[in-house]
């Protein structure tokens, strides 16, 4: 029996991300997204070949993900490009302002 760690990016439609949505504070294109089905599909393929790690996120992450290994620097210019950090800064300040 082995365990594995599932990551999913942004699930549409569902949970937190869903709660962003409706805030007006969703992902832009390039940030990427996923469904329940296809994060069910990974948890289904993990167990059944004994995955350590699953990612599944939209395709336009993947690489970012891959670069941030080689080079975190680099990587985290390129999120801020594309708009990572301040879609987190407003759900952040949006959170701020509801407590």
């Amino acid at each position: 029996m082995g365990f594995s760690v599932i990551c999913p990016g942004f699930v549409a439609g569902e949970g937190m991300y869903q709660r962003m949505v409706e805030q007006g504070l969703s992902s832009n294109r390039l940030m990427g997204s996923t469904t329940i089905d296809k994060v069910a599909d990974k948890v289904l393929d993990a167990i059944r070949h004994d995955r350590p790690e699953v990612i599944e996120n939209g395709t336009p992450v993947r690489p970012l993900l891959a670069l941030g290994q080689l080079s975190p620097r680099l990587a985290e210019g390129i999120a801020r490009r594309i708009g990572v950090t301040e879609l987190f800064r407003r759900l952040a300040a949006s959170r701020d302002r509801a407590a």
